[in-house]
C-alpha cells in the first residue's frame, strides 16, 4: 500500500491547523500559497510555516503573500525541479561520471567502474 502526499485541500488545512497550534496569524491566501505550490509532505509544510513563523518574528514583519514568497522562495524552487527522462539520464551520467552520448549509445564494449561497490572486507580462506 502506497502512501500519498495530502491533496490540496489537505495540505491547506493542514497549514492552517499547524499555524494556529504554534500561534502564529498567517492568512488563507498564504496557506493556498503554501500548499499550491509544496506537493510533497506534511514534514516540508511544517518547514515551510516554522520559516516563515521564525523570519517573522525575527523581522517583526507580518506574514503576507508578498513576505511569503521571499522567504520561501528557494522552498519554492527547489518543489518546482520537475523530474524527466533527460533530468534522470543526466544525474546518472553526473553520478557516474560519463558522458550522456555514452550513456545515450547502443554499445557497450566499455567496462563503466562502478561507484560504492560493496566489496568483502576479509579475505577468504
Amino acid at each position: 500500500m502506497a502512501i500519498e502526499p495530502p491533496d490540496f485541500e489537505t495540505r491547506a488545512a493542514i497549514i492552517t491547523a499547524k499555524a494556529v497550534e504554534r500561534g502564529v496569524k498567517i492568512p488563507d491566501d498564504v496557506a493556498y500559497l503554501i500548499a499550491k505550490r509544496m506537493r510533497s509532505n506534511v514534514r516540508d509544510l511544517e518547514g515551510a510555516l516554522n520559516t516563515l513563523a521564525a523570519r517573522s518574528n525575527f523581522m517583526a514583519k507580518p506574514i503576507t503573500a508578498e513576505f511569503a514568497q521571499e522567504t520561501l522562495r528557494d522552498l519554492l524552487r527547489a518543489q518546482q525541479q520537475v523530474v524527466s527522462i533527460s533530468n534522470i539520464q543526466k544525474t546518472v551520467a553526473d553520478y557516474y561520471q560519463l558522458r550522456m552520448a555514452d550513456l545515450l549509445s547502443k554499445r557497450r564494449t566499455r567496462s563503466w567502474p562502478v561507484r560504492g561497490r560493496w566489496r568483502w572486507p576479509f579475505p577468504r580462506s
